[in-house]
């Protein structure tokens, strides 16, 4: 019978462990479940933030080249709605535009340079091992371009600052098929209908032909060292290459002591008339 009795006590004792192992390794399993399942998932976004074409790179090459795009992007519609609501309504329109083109471009340059640091930082440091061949921060669009080893691309998608990292793309434009035409050596005697409507050549017989004619404009300005108006300025001396703007260009907006054109549109213009 004490034998019997001892080998219950031992069956007992054995069960109990066996139950109290069991409930540990439940504990442990529960404890580690939500470790790996938010591990998972981290991994599930990350690898979702690589463009399809991107994994084919990184499962070929040593070295890749992706546009790392940034998840805060700058709305430039409400930078330019809020900034012409807060322009006075004596600016003209012309001002107007430039301070609107103005705090669109610096909004979008702030917010390149504030969410990019820590990327960029990163990137030095891989630079310096080795990882990284170059990179470039650029504004207009909130990205990073990034030429670097495979796992430094991997490593940048577990960032919570990253949207999207593409391939860097190379697109060649067909070649453009020029025909060949036959130009005559001689020129067309014929007026052009807009100098016959005017009734230029009676102007002409007149040996009035504008030589020596002086023209201005009041526009967006001038640029004075096109080709095509560099030597037709007054204020220029094509000789010495020296630039007299006294009495040959005044610049009552930005007060640029040289012609200058903020638009294009003047130089057009300038050289539709003397050009």
């Amino acid at each position: 019978m004490s034998v019997s009795k001892s080998i219950k006590r031992r069956l007992s004792t054995l069960i109990a462990l066996i139950m109290i192992l069991g409930s540990l390794s439940s504990l442990a399993y529960a404890e580690e479940s939500p470790l790996r399942l938010a591990k998972e998932d981290l991994q599930q976004e990350a690898a979702s933030k690589i463009m399809p074409e991107v994994k084919e790179d990184l499962e070929k090459e040593d070295i890749v080249e992706v546009l790392v795009y940034m998840k805060d992007q700058v709305d430039t519609t409400n930078v330019a709605e809020a900034t012409r609501k807060a322009v006075s309504m004596k600016e003209t329109a012309y001002k107007t535009r430039l301070m609107v083109r103005r705090a669109v471009v610096e909004a979008l340059q702030d917010k390149a340079e504030r969410t990019q640091f820590n990327l960029l930082k990163y990137l030095e440091q891989e630079k310096a091992k080795g990882n990284v061949i170059e990179y470039d921060s650029h504004y207009i669009v909130n990205m990073v371009y990034v030429k670097a080893k495979a796992d430094v691309i991997e490593n940048i998608s577990y960032r919570s600052d990253v949207a999207k990292i593409y391939k860097n793309k190379t697109h060649k434009r067909e070649p453009v098929i020029v025909e060949e035409v036959e130009v005559s050596p001689e020129a067309d005697n014929e007026l052009e209908w807009n100098i016959e409507r005017v009734k230029a050549e009676l102007a002409w017989d007149l040996g009035i032909d504008g030589t020596g004619a002086v023209v201005g404009q009041l526009d967006s300005g001038v640029d004075w060292t096109h080709p095509a108006l560099q030597n037709k300025w007054r204020g220029y001396n094509p000789e010495t290459g020296e630039t007299d703007p006294s009495k040959n260009w005044f610049d009552p907006v930005y007060g640029a002591s040289l012609p200058a054109d903020s638009d294009s549109h003047g130089t057009h213009v300038m050289g539709t008339m003397v050009g």
